[in-house]
C-alpha cells in the first residue's frame, strides 16, 4: 500500500482524510433504531435487558448485570431491539460516551431507549466493527456533545445524531483497520487488567498486615487467646474490650434534618454520601445546616462516624483536619473516644481490618436487614494495647498507608496513559492519521 496523500474533508471536525476515502453522513450508511418492542407486546414476554449503566467509556459490557426480566416487570425504556454485530451508544449523557459493540448472541436482547442502536444498511460499504470504532473515537464524543442539549444531564436527538459525518475508507481498508485495532487495543487491555490486578493486590496486602498489626502488634509477638469468635487471638498482655467502655460519651445519633442548604458560612452537614472509600470528604457534595440547628450534632477533632443502615453500613470516617464546624446527619453514629484509653486513629484503623469485616458479616446473618444500630457497635470488641504502643501502630500504619497509596497512584497514572493511548490509536486509525499498512500477527 503507497503512502497516504491527504485531501481536505470539507468538514472542520474531520480535517484532512486520505485521498482515496469518502466522506458521508451516518445515516446514509447506518439505519438507526430499527427495531422496536411495542406497547402490546405479550406481558409474559422474556427479554433480557442492556441498560446505559451495564456501558462504560471504554466501549465495554458488563454481561453480568444484563437483567433477564419480563415486559410486564421491564422498564418503560426497555423498547429497542438489539442484535449481534449491532452498535449501541448513549444518546443521554453523551459527555460520558457509553458505546459498545455487540459481539455476542443473546436471544431478545433489548436496550434502553436513552440508547441508539446502529445497523450498517449496507455491510459491503460499511463493516459493523469499523462503525463501533469510529463511534468510539474522541471526534464523535465531542461532535454529539456539542450537539446535545441539557447542561446536568446532556441529550442529542435522532436527527442530529445521525448527521455526523464519517470518514469511510474502501471495505478492504476498513477490515485491516478494525483487524489491527482489535488485536491492538485486546494487548492494552491486557496489560490495564494486569495493571488492575497490581492494585487489586496491594490493597490486599495493606489490608492483611493492617489486621495483623492492629491485631497482634508490631513484628513477632507472642498471642493469647480470647473468647471472640471473630477475633480469637491477639497480642499478650492486649485487652479486648466492648466499644462502649472505651469512649467518653455514649454513642450518638446525627440530626435528622434534610440537606438542603448549602451556606458556606454554616457547619457542614455531612452525610454518609460526603465521604468516599478512603475515608476521605468529598469536595462535590457540601451541604449545612444553620448554627443553631447543628449545636448538638457538632464533631471534634478525633470523632469516628459509622454508617448505621444501607449498601453503606459499616463504612467509617474519621473527622479530622477540617477547616470549619461540622455537624453530622442521623444515618450516622458518632463514636467520641477517651483518647486516655483509644486513640481516634487506632479505632479507625480498625474498622479497616479484616477482623472488622468479619464482625459486621456475622451481625448481618444474625438480622433481616443490613443495619447496625449504636446497640450492635457499643458491644464491638475492640484489641486494646497501651496508648503508647496504639501511637506506634498507628504511626506503622501511616508509613505503610502512605507507600501503598503511592503505589497505586503510580499504576493508576500508567493506566491512564494506556487509556489515552487506547483512544488516540482508534480516533487515529479511523480519521486516516495513521496508516495501517500490515495486520498484526
Amino acid at each position: 500500500m503507497k503512502a497516504y496523500t491527504y485531501k481536505d474533508s470539507g468538514i472542520e471536525w474531520i480535517g484532512k482524510v486520505p485521498s482515496h476515502w469518502k466522506v458521508d453522513r451516518l445515516r446514509d450508511l447506518s439505519s438507526i433504531n430499527t427495531d422496536a418492542l411495542s406497547s402490546h407486546t405479550d406481558k409474559d414476554f422474556s427479554l433480557n435487558y442492556l441498560d446505559i449503566s451495564n456501558v462504560n467509556s471504554l466501549g465495554v459490557i458488563d454481561r453480568n448485570k444484563i437483567e433477564k426480566i419480563s415486559f410486564e416487570h421491564a422498564p418503560s425504556r426497555a423498547r429497542r431491539k438489539v442484535e449481534k454485530f449491532d452498535t449501541v451508544i448513549s444518546s443521554v449523557r453523551t459527555n460520558l460516551q457509553a458505546v459498545a459493540f455487540i459481539d455476542f448472541d443473546i436471544e431478545n436482547l433489548i436496550c434502553s431507549t436513552g440508547f441508539f442502536v446502529c445497523r450498517p444498511k449496507f455491510t459491503e460499504i460499511l463493516d459493523e466493527k469499523y462503525l463501533y470504532y469510529f463511534l468510539l473515537t474522541d471526534y464523535s464524543k465531542d461532535y454529539f456533545f456539542s450537539h446535545s442539549v441539557g447542561v446536568s444531564y446532556p441529550a442529542i436527538d435522532d436527527y442530529k445524531f445521525s448527521s455526523v459525518n464519517l470518514p469511510l475508507p474502501p471495505l478492504s481498508e476498513q477490515e485491516t483497520i478494525v483487524e489491527f485495532l482489535d488485536k491492538a487495543i485486546a494487548r492494552i487491555d491486557r496489560i490495564i487488567s494486569i495493571k488492575e490486578e497490581q492494585i487489586y493486590s496491594l490493597g490486599n496486602y495493606f489490608t492483611k498486615e493492617l489486621t495483623k498489626v492492629i491485631t497482634r502488634g508490631i513484628g513477632e509477638n507472642v498471642l493469647q487467646d480470647t473468647s471472640c469468635f471473630w477475633l480469637p487471638k491477639i497480642k499478650k498482655g492486649w485487652k479486648l474490650l466492648p466499644l462502649k467502655r472505651l469512649l467518653k460519651t455514649k454513642l450518638k445519633y446525627g440530626a435528622n434534618e434534610p440537606a438542603l442548604d448549602d451556606n458556606l458560612n454554616h457547619p457542614r452537614y455531612i452525610r454518609i454520601t460526603d465521604f468516599d472509600g478512603n475515608g476521605k470528604l468529598r469536595g462535590n457534595t457540601f451541604r449545612s445546616l444553620s448554627p443553631e440547628v447543628a449545636a448538638p450534632y457538632l464533631l471534634t477533632e478525633g470523632d469516628v462516624l459509622f454508617a448505621r443502615s444501607g449498601a453503606t453500613v459499616g463504612k467509617t470516617f474519621i473527622f479530622k483536619d477540617y477547616d470549619g464546624l461540622a455537624c453530622f446527619a442521623g444515618y450516622l453514629i458518632k463514636a467520641e473516644c477517651d483518647k486516655n484509653k483509644l486513640l481516634p486513629d487506632f479505632l479507625y484503623y480498625f474498622t479497616k481490618s479484616l477482623s472488622y469485616s468479619e464482625w459486621k458479616d456475622l451481625i448481618f446473618t444474625q438480622a433481616t436487614i443490613q443495619n447496625i444500630g449504636a446497640d450492635k457497635y457499643q458491644y464491638l470488641n475492640v484489641p486494646v494495647p497501651s496508648v503508647e504502643e496504639q501511637n506506634k501502630i498507628v504511626e506503622f500504619i501511616k508509613i505503610l498507608e502512605e507507600a501503598t497509596n503511592n503505589a497505586k497512584s503510580n499504576i493508576n497514572s500508567q493506566i491512564e496513559t494506556l487509556q489515552s493511548y487506547r483512544k488516540s490509536l482508534i480516533h487515529e486509525c479511523v480519521t486516516g492519521k495513521k496508516q495501517v499498512t500490515d495486520r498484526i500477527e
